[in-house]
């Protein structure tokens, strides 16, 4: 049989709330499939994920950590 997966890319940036700093080599894990990243010296990312129904969780030394679920648009 067929089978076809499709992916969603995910692009962005990480600021820091009070100061709007991007914030260099922040954590992010997909929940789902278990996968790392990291944000470049600039605070930017950019991966593909295999579901939009993925939850991204973003953890930084000394920040709280947060959950965003992925969306299509």
């Amino acid at each position: 049989g067929l089978i076809v997966q499709a992916q969603i890319a995910i692009k962005g940036v990480v600021l820091d709330e009070q100061t709007k700093e991007p914030l260099p080599f922040v954590n992010i894990i997909t929940e789902k499939y278990k996968k790392g990243f990291q944000t470049n010296e600039k605070g930017e990312f950019n991966f593909v994920v295999e579901s939009q129904d993925e939850i991204l969780t973003f953890s930084f030394l000394g920040f709280q950590k947060k959950t965003l679920k992925v969306e299509s648009k």
